[in-house]
């Protein structure tokens, strides 16, 4: 059993390498999360990754450390450099529909799916999570070292669209406005149920509500890359500290960084 928690040597130093890839790739002034003073409180070791100043680990808490705690625990995690879009118009479905892989118009309001951004000839851009909050408007979170692209991606599908007399529109949130933050470990519904105003019993995996946590109006989506339950919370940027710290009130939580993040895929 314990043998299962172990992070074979070679394979954390693949996803190191990788991850150094990514960050040597980055370029310029870099942006900071509304998490950047929190990661610095909290001993973070900052890197630049697609254009931000990102935590890789945290002070002496090694990223193998964060990886086991990850899976036995629950980690939070900033994702706040991931670009969020909001899609609206009586359109929006057909619209993002020609840009992606994905049966949008069949999903219910509240569901996501993981879907690919695709060029005209069927090639692969990005991938996302696409979820329909209401028949006439979605929520996107796509990569952040694809941000131009996908923007760019995005606003020339608009343009075809409104030449047509069609209803689409585009809102990118800036990061300076809308924080990104996930939380991803088995203990993810008893920690969070007792800061919620909803029942995570009814919250499916994939599935996406407004909400009240720790007191700040949030959209929470259940979701993740690490095969472990958990959500993602999409939060105004001025209260994404006071979430953070909510959470990590619970001794069971801790902060992780890119490294864990990585090796936990």
């Amino acid at each position: 059993m314990f043998s299962k928690l172990v992070l074979n040597k070679s394979t954390l130093n693949r996803h190191l390498s990788t991850l150094k890839r990514c960050c040597s790739s980055s370029g310029g002034a870099e942006q900071k999360t509304p998490l950047y003073e929190l990661h610095q409180k909290h001993g973070g070791k900052m890197v630049p990754f697609a254009g931000f100043t990102m935590p890789v680990q945290y002070g002496s808490h090694s990223i193998s450390a964060s990886h086991l705690h990850t899976r036995s625990k629950l980690s939070v995690f900033d994702v706040s450099h991931m670009l969020q879009t909001v899609v609206r118009g009586k359109h929006c479905q057909e619209w993002v529909e020609s840009i992606c892989v994905a049966d949008v118009q069949g999903l219910e309001s509240g569901k996501g799916t993981l879907s690919l951004f695709t060029n005209e000839a069927g090639g692969i851009v990005d991938d996302l999570i696409v979820t329909k909050t209401s028949e006439d408007s979605l929520f996107l979170v796509s990569n952040a070292s694809r941000r131009q692209v996908d923007m760019e991606l995005m606003l020339e599908a608009q343009k075809r669209f409104t030449l047509q007399g069609k209803d689409v529109h585009l809102s990118f949130l800036p990061v300076s406005e809308r924080g990104l933050i996930a939380i991803q470990g088995p203990l993810c519904a008893s920690i969070l149920q007792n800061l919620i105003n909803i029942d995570l019993s009814t919250l499916y995996f994939m599935s996406s509500t407004p909400c009240i946590l720790a007191g700040v109006e949030c959209r929470v989506t259940r979701a993740g890359y690490t095969g472990e339950d958990g959500v993602e919370i999409s939060a105004p940027a001025g209260d994404c500290e006071h979430l953070v710290g909510a959470l990590l009130e619970n001794e069971d939580v801790k902060l992780a960084g890119l490294g864990a993040r990585d090796s936990l895929r």
